[in-house]
């Protein structure tokens, strides 16, 4: 694809439709580190499906996030697309004070919990 077109397609506030939503991407779930291991991802579809049914059975907060293959050039644009998709569906609920601590922890904290991962921190922004 052209770089312009790219440009103009993928900004800063790509799949981000609320200001609550682009908050929360920017300052709970943009900087958070990367935990990957071989997956295979499904699009945006799938992956607003996941996010969906898990609210609706009350376990989005408990949820470990998305996995990519780090070997693989298009994990990085996946795992933005997946904090993208998360914060976007999250940042059309009412917000309630929540929102923040449970997108980092889908983003990072509950993997790192359930790998036990030591010596890696989630990054930390305040408003």
């Amino acid at each position: 694809m052209h770089p312009r077109i790219m440009s103009t397609f993928i900004h800063d506030n790509f799949l981000l439709s609320t200001d609550t939503a682009k908050r929360l991407y920017l300052q709970h779930a943009a900087a958070q580190p990367t935990l990957d291991y071989l997956n295979h991802l499904t699009p945006k579809e799938g992956m607003g499906s996941q996010i969906n049914a898990l609210s609706n059975a009350g376990w989005l907060s408990r949820f470990v996030g998305m996995l990519t293959d780090s070997r693989s050039f298009m994990s990085y644009p996946r795992r933005k697309y997946f904090r993208r998709t998360l914060c976007n569906l999250v940042g059309k609920d009412p917000d309630n004070g929540l929102a923040e601590p449970m997108v980092t922890d889908i983003c990072f904290s509950h993997a790192q919990r359930y790998f036990r991962l030591p010596g890696v921190e989630a990054a930390n922004h305040e408003a």
